[in-house]
């Protein structure tokens, strides 16, 4: 069951990445860095209709469930500091929930910076008010540090990102937030009843004001840039 859910989840993610790319694009090749087995980059090569696909990661795991399930998709183990490709030589990067993870960050984009020529990336929004103000505070979220549950050692709002882009030479070609609010669901159902309030003012701020609900909340950032010289 919990395979399911992580399977749907990462399903939709692949959906609303694909829905930032302009049709007319066409991709020869499409490189996703810590890749896992491979699920969206696989839903991604058919939404985009991506000639070769290859799914890099460290997970000899992961790897190995990869090319039984999607054998389509190239994968290679390898590390996103040392991408095995050339200069430029990556028409597609995809970067689906991944550099909150990365502790060398600037060495890591800049590697992605030197083998891709445009990247879609999505990242959690983890700076927004209620964290900041209830959540941490009461600690019942924990600040990104090598001891974070999920493994995140950066946390960014829409701005940051957008920002850390700016400073790296990328020129932003399209992006958006968008929420699940499936997962909202499964939290409100949750017994306590602060949290059953939480949740619900967080689905419903989210469905009456989505422009600016991820910066009370969170939310998810998608975005498609140029990476650039």
């Amino acid at each position: 069951m919990k395979d399911e859910k992580r399977k749907t989840d990462l399903l939709f993610k692949a959906k609303k990445m694909a829905e930032l790319i302009p049709e007319k694009l066409y991709f020869k090749n499409a490189v996703e860095i810590g890749c896992a087995e491979g699920t969206v980059i696989n839903r991604l090569r058919d939404l985009l209709h991506i000639e070769k696909c290859y799914g890099i990661d460290v997970s000899d795991i992961f790897l190995s469930k990869g090319r039984t399930l999607y054998p389509e998709i190239e994968f290679i183990k390898a590390s996103g500091l040392k991408i095995p490709f050339a200069d430029k030589s990556v028409d597609l990067i995809i970067l689906s929930d991944i550099i909150e993870h990365i502790e060398e960050l600037k060495l890591f984009m800049k590697e992605i910076k030197r083998v891709g020529k445009v990247v879609l990336l999505k990242v959690p929004l983890d700076k927004y008010l209620w964290r900041k103000l209830i959540s941490e505070p009461l600690g019942r979220s924990p600040s990104v540090s090598m001891e974070h549950p999920d493994g995140h050692l950066h946390e960014f709002s829409k701005n940051s990102c957008k920002k850390m882009l700016k400073n790296m030479g990328c020129r932003i070609l399209a992006s958006n937030i968008y929420y699940n609010y499936e997962t909202i669901e499964n939290n409100y159902r949750k017994k306590n009843f602060i949290l059953k309030i939480r949740w619900f003012l967080d689905k419903k701020i989210k469905q009456l004001f989505p422009k600016f609900a991820h910066t009370i909340f969170g939310g998810n950032f998608v975005v498609f840039f140029e990476t650039g010289k």
